[in-house]
């Protein structure tokens, strides 16, 4: 059982604090208020960080008000809220679509911007914070049952060895590995009957092109299309892997070839993601062999370019998604190229 502390104001967020409270014990966990703290030797405040500091989960609830102000001139609730991230708890924050004081809306926007554990909702009135909180503490479960990092770094080194066991390109590769979380049961035989339905999904998300046409792979462990320098690998258990091709050519520049363009390594991320299956899992985007290659727009004309000679070959990236949205992964993917423009700088 989860300890699960509730964070809000008090006053006149009674019905809200109750459905909170509800949803918390409908999913088996134990809510942590401070209704329920009872005579302390200290302040409140004080109070409510040491509770904090002991629960599991940290949900944060906001509504039209700050609150009231402790001695460092933030509210109960921004402290609360501080303490949390600074341990690294779970947080799930549900926000009220309600008009709000200029300090909570600066407060609103703290917690938007913080991207690392935090689970985000609206919510109009308690019954929608009720299923939002229920919805959140069950994602947060499935995080908790997913592979741990070294798991899912080993199952990618594992699924590459075997799709390049019949490598058809030794140049530079833009990975982009999904893998469901929990792991799903896929009948990679069955669906060797629907790779042409795959490859046309492939060309209309723009990592394929149609005149170019596919060859079938249909190995013992997995399953998928390989097109020109791109492939798309089926695994039995859910996992996704893309190998693709970020170069684009450029007649005329000669050293065309030497530029893995960010316009181009985001479009291909964003296909990715239009067949990815599956709400929650992990994602990994990785650059190979970028030997002589910078992440960087192609220039407009010029023939000569100077090399750095101590780049990196390769750098890579993942992340834990539940659930992944559109939006997080956008943003995520940005961060990743602006990595990659750091490690892979002309």
């Amino acid at each position: 059982m989860r300890k699960v502390f509730i964070s809000s104001v008090v006053t006149d967020f009674e019905e809200f604090r109750k459905a909170a409270k509800t949803a918390v014990e409908i999913m088996g966990d134990k809510p942590i208020m401070s209704e329920n703290f009872g005579a302390r030797p200290y302040s409140s405040d004080i109070a409510c960080v040491s509770e904090v500091e002991s629960s599991d989960v940290y949900v944060l609830i906001m509504g039209s008000e700050y609150g009231y102000l402790t001695p460092e001139r933030i509210s109960v609730t921004h402290k609360e809220y501080c303490v949390a991230r600074e341990l690294g708890k779970p947080i799930l924050a549900f926000i009220q679509d309600c008009e709000k004081e200029e300090a909570q809306i600066k407060f609103q926007k703290e917690v938007e911007d913080y991207q690392s554990g935090l689970y985000r909702a609206k919510f109009a009135d308690p019954n929608g914070l009720k299923d939002e909180i229920i919805k959140g503490l069950r994602e947060l479960h499935l995080m908790e049952q997913a592979a741990p990092p070294e798991i899912f770094e080993k199952r990618i080194e594992t699924a590459l060895k075997q799709i390049k066991g019949f490598s058809f390109f030794d140049g530079t590769e833009l990975l982009v590995v999904w893998w469901p979380q929990p792991t799903r049961n896929i009948d990679i035989v069955s669906l060797e009957a629907k790779l042409d339905e795959k490859f046309t999904e492939m060309c209309s998300n723009k990592l394929a092109i149609m005149r170019d046409g596919y060859e079938p792979e249909l190995k013992r462990d997995w399953t998928g299309i390989r097109s020109q320098k791109n492939t798309l690998a089926y695994f039995d258990d859910g996992l996704i892997v893309f190998i693709l091709n970020p170069i684009i050519k450029k007649v005329g520049l000669i050293f065309s070839d030497h530029f893995a363009s960010p316009s181009r390594i985001k479009e291909l991320c964003l296909g990715a993601y239009e067949i990815f299956e599956g709400n929650n899992g992990w994602c990994y985007i990785g650059l190979e062999n970028m030997d002589n290659v910078f992440v960087h727009e192609l220039p407009e004309s010029g023939n000569s370019i100077s090399f750095s000679m101590d780049q990196e070959d390769s750098a890579s990236f993942n992340r834990l998604f539940i659930p992944i949205t559109p939006t997080v992964y956008n943003q995520w993917i940005d961060m990743c190229i602006n990595r990659f423009k750091r490690i892979f700088s002309q």
